[in-house]
Parts: structure tokens; sequence; C-alpha cells
């Protein structure tokens, strides 16, 4: 669920419509994977205010990015037992294809919760994709589809590494809806 750059100072309003989602439209699931929160406090923020619209509804929030930057975490619910929370690939790279200079591959890199609940031990990975901004643009677009391709490609492979376990990947993908099998909002794939 992509909260749209929620900070540790949102309003009322803004953690109310979101709580309301999150108990009303969703209802209340176990585990909501985030993105755009703007450091820990701004999830601990939300989880208290579903817990005062609800007192039935607990949450633990958890953000593994240092500082206030947009962040991916997770909403975990009271009943689910967190046996880790690991970020993966902050520190991976990918070869710029204009100047071949090395850049950073994510800005928000995928976040994975290892859980239980009851004699169920899975996965969750969450995930923010390179959005398709300017993706077409002359002097950048080359650049941004490159980054996407070795972001999805990165997620490839930590899916591939949790094998072992049941894995559900969540999260702002930054996709287009397909209007069919061969085309992405109109464009022939």
């Amino acid at each position: 669920m992509n909260l749209l750059n929620l900070g540790a100072s949102a309003d009322a309003t803004k953690l109310g419509k979101l709580s309301r989602y999150i108990r009303e439209v969703l209802g209340s699931p176990d585990i909501v994977g985030v993105q755009e929160a703007l450091g820990l406090a701004a999830l601990q923020n939300l989880a208290t205010r579903i817990a005062t619209d609800d007192s039935n509804v607990s949450y633990t929030a958890r953000v593994e990015a240092p500082g206030t930057s947009q962040a991916v975490g997770f909403l975990v619910r009271s009943g689910v037992t967190i046996n880790s929370v690991t970020e993966h690939g902050r520190s991976e790279t990918f070869i710029d294809p204009r100047d071949g200079t090395v850049d950073p591959l994510n800005d928000r890199p995928p976040v994975v919760l290892d859980a239980t609940i009851g004699s169920l031990a899975f996965s969750v990975v969450v995930i923010h994709n390179r959005s398709l901004r300017d993706i077409d643009d002359p002097a950048a677009g080359e650049w941004r589809r490159t980054k996407r391709l070795e972001q999805a490609q990165s997620v490839a492979r930590l899916v591939e590494s949790l094998q072992d376990s049941k894995v559900i990947v969540v999260g702002d993908y930054n996709a287009r809806r397909c209007r069919g099998p061969d085309q992405w909002q109109g464009h022939a794939e």
C-alpha cells in the first residue's frame, strides 16, 4: 500500500483516511506491506491511529531504512510472530549505460519479513521499484529502463534465494495496467 509520503507530522485527516482504508476496505489484514513511509515514526503513528479507531486491531510498525527517507516496511498485526525483518540490496549497484559510472540500484531497497502464524512459517517481500516517469526521455530514459530491469532481476534473485519457504511479493511495482496480453496502456511489447 503506497502511503504517498506519509510523514511523522501527517495530519489527523490523512491518518484517519489510511486507518479507515486498512480497516474497512482491506479488512485489517495480518500484514500490510507499505511504501513511501517517511521513517518509522510515521508508520508508528498510523499503527496508533488504527488502534485508536478500533481497539481490536493492533499493528506493529517495521521500517528498516535509516532516517526519514521514502521507505518500504510493514504493519504486522498482533497474532503474527515476527521472526526477522531484513533490508536487502542497499549496497547493490548497476552500470549507467550513458556514461559507464556505477550508480546505486535501490533508492528504496526491498525488505523481507520472516514470520509465523501458528505453525505456518512464511516470508513477505515488499518492494517499491523505480517509477516509469520519463521512461522514454531521450536523455535519461535508457538509464531509467536499465535501472528498472536491474531492480526486477535483483528481486528475482532475492525471491529465488527464499524458495525453501512460502514467499509472497507485494509492493508498488510502478507498472502500468495491462490492457491485453501484448499491450501496456497502448504500447506494444
